[in-house]
């Protein structure tokens, strides 16, 4: 019996929490997705669970992370779903905690499969009347006399009305007629439809295969007045290898264009900075990592259009450093190892972390106006005020 139907009545005036599994690289994990108030606007934060070797256990990881949210209502820090999280990262699962789910996920194999065998036949139908409906439904598409609504706007660059032959969400409540897409080209060269606004409704769907998921107000995108300025060095070992290796990307926007993983709702400015330290007097390892982590990185980033919270960036990093290991322990460089650093600038937002022996530090400039006491053998009146020193710390 699934723990989800007994849960209180929401009363929060925001939409329900909702969860979803997540499969990649054979890793399962609980999504939560919640909503809450932020500037007037509705948006989504996502939390996600530990690591699971089955689907039972990110879903009771999933039960338990939304029955975190109700008890959290609308609090838009997310308190006790952040507590929980970080309690599950220690919890082992037992067999009579899943018994709950055996029964559900039998029944979503038969339910799964079904499914397969309707949509081909779905397809073979369709394929079948397509050459002969194909004008018709042309014909009544220009014809048709009611015209979008304009009720409301997309928030974000580049949206646009539909074209005839675009596929659009069939979701109750939502006139045909007035939908706006946005477009994310794939790594085939064809742009695609991802996001879809209804300008009757005010409501934001992403496409969520086989079918749409509801999600917040995308962000506005604002460019900050930061300088973005970069730099690396390294210094080779004893024996003349160069063990470091240091990935600069200070323009993220124009990279993740690139590798058509566009962040166009995402503030600038946007970079990444990389650090892997070679260990055991060997380059394979930091060169794979290296050259590895920003493809990871990159389509997490470009899959939201919402702002990113702090937390939710930090959990991001940790879940593509996770990843980025799995792949090093099935490559030729797993014998080989490495320390890595990682910084992730969003707009005003720094992301740090670090593993094994390197370590990040932040260093701020003194405050305008500030100097220095001269030292007291200078103590005039004619005295030069001492230059006052930058401040650092340990950040990670």
């Amino acid at each position: 019996m699934p723990e989800e139907e007994k849960l209180p009545k929401w009363t929060a005036d925001v939409p329900e929490p909702e969860v979803s599994l997540d499969l990649e690289d054979g890793i399962y994990r609980a999504e939560l997705i919640c909503y809450v108030q932020k500037g007037g606007r509705v948006k989504d934060i996502r939390v996600r669970g530990p690591a699971r070797s089955c689907r039972k256990e990110a879903r009771k990881d999933a039960s338990e992370l939304k029955k975190a949210a109700f008890k959290g209502g609308s609090d838009p820090a997310l308190f006790f779903v952040r507590a929980r999280r970080k309690e599950l990262e220690t919890v082992k699962w037992k067999k009579e905690d899943l018994a709950a789910y055996q029964a559900e996920d039998e029944k979503r194999e038969r339910e799964e499969a079904a499914r397969r065998r309707e949509q081909e036949q779905k397809m073979n139908d369709t394929k079948a009347v397509e050459s002969s409906n194909h004008g018709e439904v042309l014909i009544q598409l220009a014809t048709k006399r009611d015209g979008p609504s304009d009720d409301y706007q997309p928030v974000g660059p580049n949206w646009k009305r539909p074209g005839s032959l675009t596929q659009l969400p069939g979701i109750t409540g939502q006139p045909s007629n007035s939908w706006y897409i946005h477009e994310k080209q794939e790594a085939s060269g064809k742009y695609k439809a991802w996001l879809f606004f209804n300008s009757a409704t005010g409501k934001y769907y992403q496409r969520d295969d086989p079918g749409y998921l509801r999600v917040g107000v995308p962000n506005s995108p604002y460019e900050y007045p930061i300088a973005v300025r970069v730099g690396s060095a390294n210094i080779p070992s004893k024996a003349g290898k160069k063990l470091d290796m240091a990935v600069v990307l200070p323009e993220l926007h124009k990279t993740g264009f690139l590798l058509k993983q566009p962040l166009e709702f995402m503030d600038k400015p946007a970079s990444l900075f990389i650090l892997c330290d070679g260990l055991r007097n060997s380059p394979a390892a930091a060169d794979f990592c290296a050259r590895r982590l920003h493809a990871l990185l990159l389509p997490k980033l470009s899959a939201r259009a919402s702002e990113w919270e702090d937390f939710e960036l930090a959990d991001l990093l940790r879940d593509t450093v996770e990843a980025l290991d799995a792949n090093l322990l099935e490559s030729p460089a797993c014998f080989a190892g490495c320390n890595l650093a990682i910084g992730l600038v969003v707009g005003t937002k720094l992301v740090l972390c670090a593993l094994g022996g390197v370590r990040c530090i932040v260093c701020r400039p003194p405050a305008a106006g500030t100097t220095a006491a001269p030292p007291r053998r200078l103590a005039t009146a004619a005295a030069p005020a001492a230059p006052v020193p930058w401040s650092a710390r340990v950040a990670v």
